[in-house]
């Protein structure tokens, strides 16, 4: 095995990436990528680690299932059609049953997990798998701080919290109150080529730390993924508190000035922006968190503060 990405064939997108079921039982863990179409990363990183699971037949303690997104979105590279289908995960949203595009994935995504779920014999993981427009280096984002220190601490991944909450209708907030433990990774920015590596690293590290994967089974070169990984994070807060979330509304015209990136220092009053009032200052300092750098969304910035 080998930490190489082969990404041929790779272009045609469908809701079941695949499974891997091992022969000793255990807990299941389901990734999901391509949330938002503008982010084929998570798809990609699925991928490989199936193959690499298939193709050299690794004892799993569990299962492994991959899931796609946002299909419509996926083939068209748009973030979203009609609504972010991240952020379409309430129950009003679902009874309602709102003349969108972005349905019929959210009823597909629900009978494929509905699916997993009946025949699931122990604890179910879920992982979201993202990337961002701006600059910046890999972090993840969980409200779940005993589940982190008990499997991520000294990772190379700066845990992000209280960032779910001040957003509504997530895929993980969903699966968190159906009692299940939920995490989202960002890899880094869209087209940087280091985001699919970090997103398939962060994946071994889960199957490894959870004990899904004995460690003589781990890929080739994820110690020298980690070290690279490792220079670029270590110096960051390994958790940093969200504060902060510029909300975005339609007609605000809102536009980031060039230059941000996740985890650079930010003054208070400091010029971000601007909208269609004028300029956008900062409220606080501390550090600027996925400025947007793309025409949709509807999270302009976010603004946290470290915590150790």
């Amino acid at each position: 095995m080998d930490m190489q990405l082969d990404l041929t064939g790779t272009t045609g997108y469908e809701r079941k990436l695949g499974d891997y079921v091992g022969d000793l039982s255990g807990p299941t863990v389901i990734a999901v990528g391509g949330m938002h179409g503008n982010e084929p990363g998570g798809v990609l990183a699925i991928r490989h680690v199936l193959k690499t699971l298939h193709e050299n037949r690794i004892p799993l303690r569990g299962r492994f299932f991959g899931l796609t997104g946002n299909l419509k979105a996926l083939r068209l590279g748009a973030r979203y059609i009609d609504r972010d289908l991240n952020r379409c995960w309430t129950d009003d949203l679902i009874q309602n049953k709102p003349d969108i595009a972005e349905y019929d994935e959210i009823m597909d995504i629900r009978e494929e997990l509905e699916d997993i779920l009946a025949t699931s014999n122990g604890p179910v993981s879920f992982i979201d798998l993202h990337s961002f427009s701006g600059d910046g280096p890999p972090f993840v984002i969980s409200d779940d701080l005993d589940f982190f220190h008990d499997v991520f601490t000294g990772l190379p991944f700066p845990i992000i919290t209280e960032l779910t909450s001040k957003i509504e209708g997530t895929l993980n907030h969903f699966f968190q109150s159906r009692g299940h433990r939920a995490i989202a990774v960002e890899g880094g920015q869209h087209n940087d080529p280091h985001t699919v590596p970090n997103l398939t690293l962060f994946l071994w590290l889960f199957l490894l730390k959870r004990n899904f994967v004995a460690p003589e089974h781990a890929p080739d070169g994820i110690e020298e993924a980690w070290n690279n990984l490792m220079s670029l994070t270590g110096h960051l807060p390994s958790k940093v508190r969200v504060s902060y979330r510029h909300a975005i509304q339609d007609g605000d015209m809102f536009k980031m000035f060039p230059g941000f990136k996740s985890f650079s220092p930010i003054r208070k009053g400091e010029p971000l922006g601007t909208d269609r009032f004028g300029i956008v200052y900062a409220p606080s300092s501390g550090c600027i968190l996925m400025p947007l750098y793309q025409g949709q969304g509807n999270d302009g910035f976010f603004l946290g503060s470290g915590l150790s």
